[in-house]
């Protein structure tokens, strides 16, 4: 494949010099013109060519220079899919692209199935890539009753970046509608990814069953896929992810979807919910109910255009361990909420979901990631600027960010505005509109953020749709570097113990410009605690030997601190 050209300038989005604006930079197609050749490899259907749409985003944490972008070519208008997914590799932060096809996904790379869809990609910490790609071969006779056929879920890594791929290992092909699949590599343990998936029952896939799988060899291999979630009929977990928190916790949030969505009848909200497991995936909690929302699909009356994009959800981890979950709640044609939920105890328990914007439109496909100072990034699409009788979809893409954890968010103008209109048109088991994806692609770099997300005509190299790069970064002061964040400052009792003493209990006070801090992370010697209410958190502790040992304490939106307890050795005094 050749390396695109992508030489188009920068977009001139400047930074306003108050903090909380953001910069938008590199904004550039990914796509253009479809690698594959009119007659789509010899699979029949209508495959609408050099249409691009659904992608997923990751960036390298071994080497945050290489980040890997992935999406759907040329998506069929009947029953969905496309003739493949595929990847794009950057090696410098961004700034150029190259086009990668994945090996064995679908016939037009060599394998046996004819259509891919829902591309997930994440790397690990030793830079092995996993791309997850649900796969079929289309039933004509079930797609013309918008009934669902069976899809496989398979995987793909790549050890150099994503520019090359091995083979796919099949997780699941057990002749099930098999859905919605998303993959986290393990951010602490090399080797380690989990996929989650939703196998979805009955004639049109309407009720569903949570599964989890996964990997502790590199992706060579996945464990059988357990059910750790059985919704009622009429239900199903979707899209459904997994987050991995530092002390190893898995969280799995979900939207729990119904059929109202589709079916006549009275709606029944959506709800957001999440489950946990601290046994690396054996055993789950019993899920808990974050917030709910209603089934509403974005729609256009002037129009008379549907986007497919049912409420999502989406989630991260910052660096301290807080976690944040962000959706869309659309409460009619005027209005919509993005909001988010917080949890700072690796998800026990939730915050009551606050906004990170209260909208006059429909805003849809949100995503949300933490950079490594602890920044909040949200990124979504709405029609704000679209105007009523100008026969178009008028749309946008949006950036909010948020460097207090969560509690206020300033807001940034990414990308647009496009048609919607005019991205191609997709249905698959009842669910159908135009099609720029049920989600889009977002990720953290150490400093910023990276988004790649759909865009219909204007602007379009080729075709109805392409997908889009842009590297964002959190706003700077007036000098032109980050603000100072206050800072933390963390004391001890006792602050010097003998080695007799190397075993027992440490009480740490974590203060911010004199006030307690609640919810400070602090870290001694393998042991970890959040402080209460008072600033204050016990940790039991066993030193080695005698010498200098160092806690820490940390929370998003101030400055990390640190204090040192001294262990004397047996004569000293």
């Amino acid at each position: 494949m050749r390396v695109l050209a992508l030489a188009l300038a920068i977009v001139g989005f400047a930074a306003p010099a108050a903090y909380g604006a953001a910069s938008v930079s590199n904004l550039q197609a990914l796509s253009g013109f479809s690698p594959f050749k009119p007659g789509g490899c010899g699979v029949p259907g209508s495959p609408t060519f050099d249409s691009e749409a659904e992608p997923s985003f990751a960036v390298n944490p071994k080497d945050p220079r290489n980040a890997i972008a992935v999406w759907q070519q040329d998506r069929f208008v009947v029953d969905g899919g496309a003739l493949s997914n595929i990847v794009a590799v950057t090696q410098d932060g961004g700034v150029t692209w190259k086009r990668v096809l994945v090996p064995g996904i679908s016939r037009c790379t060599g394998g046996p199935d004819e259509r891919t869809s829902d591309p997930w990609v994440s790397i690990g910490p030793d830079g092995t890539a996993y791309l997850a790609t649900l796969t079929f071969t289309d039933d004509p006779v079930l797609a013309a009753g918008g009934l669902a056929g069976p899809t496989n879920q398979v995987v793909s890594r790549s050890t150099d970046g994503g520019l090359t791929w091995s083979a796919p290992v099949t997780v699941i092909a057990n002749g099930h509608y098999n859905d919605r699949e998303a993959i986290t590599a393990d951010p602490f343990k090399p080797g380690v990814a989990y996929e989650a998936f939703v196998d979805r029952l009955g004639a049109f896939g309407e009720t569903g069953v949570n599964e989890f799988s996964k990997t502790t060899d590199g992706g060579a291999t996945f464990s059988p896929p357990q059910s750790n979630y059985t919704a009622a009929p009429l239900n199903l977990p979707d899209p459904t992810l997994i987050t991995v928190q530092p002390d190893g916790t898995l969280v799995n949030v979900f939207m729990l979807a119904n059929a109202t969505a589709v079916a006549p009848g009275p709606d029944i909200p959506f709800k957001v919910m999440a489950m946990r497991s601290t046994d690396g995936g054996a055993t789950w909690s019993a899920p808990v109910t974050i917030d709910q929302v209603p089934p509403v699909q974005p729609e256009d009356d002037s129009t008379n255009t549907q986007v497919r994009a049912f409420p999502i959800v989406s989630a991260a981890t910052a660096p301290d361990g807080t976690l944040y979950i962000v959706y869309n709640d659309i409460q009619s044609m005027d209005r919509t909420r993005i909001k988010v939920s917080v949890s700072h105890d690796n998800g026990l328990t939730f915050s009551a979901p606050s906004v990170v914007r209260s909208l006059a439109t429909q805003a849809f496909i949100p995503s949300v990631a933490v950079d490594g100072h602890g920044v909040v990034g949200v990124l979504w699409d709405d029609f704000r600027r679209d105007k009523e009788g100008d026969k178009q979809l008028t749309t946008d893409v949006w950036f909010a960010s948020s460097s207090n954890g969560g509690r206020t968010f300033s807001e940034q103008h990414v990308a647009g505005p496009f048609d919607a209109t005019a991205a191609s048109s997709t249905s698959s088991t009842s669910v159908q509109g135009r099609f720029i994806g049920d989600y889009q692609g977002f990720a953290a770099f150490p400093r910023g953020f990276g988004a790649v997300f759909a865009q219909s005509k204007a602007g379009v190299t080729k075709g109805p749709s392409d997908v889009y790069f842009a590297r964002i970064r959190p706003g700077t002061g007036s000098s032109g570097r980050p603000p100072t964040r206050a800072a933390l400052r963390l004391s001890v009792r006792p602050r010097v113990v003998r080695a007799s003493e190397k075993q027992r209990r440490f009480t740490f006070t974590v203060t911010n410009g004199g006030k307690r801090v609640r919810g400070a992370l602090v870290r001694f010697v393998g042991a970890r605690g959040r402080t209460n209410a008072s600033g204050v958190v016990r940790l039991y502790a066993e030193l080695s030997g005698a010498g200098r040992y160092t806690a820490r304490a940390s929370k998003t939106g101030l400055r990390s601190a640190r204090v040192t307890v001294r262990v004397l050795r047996a004569r000293e005094r």
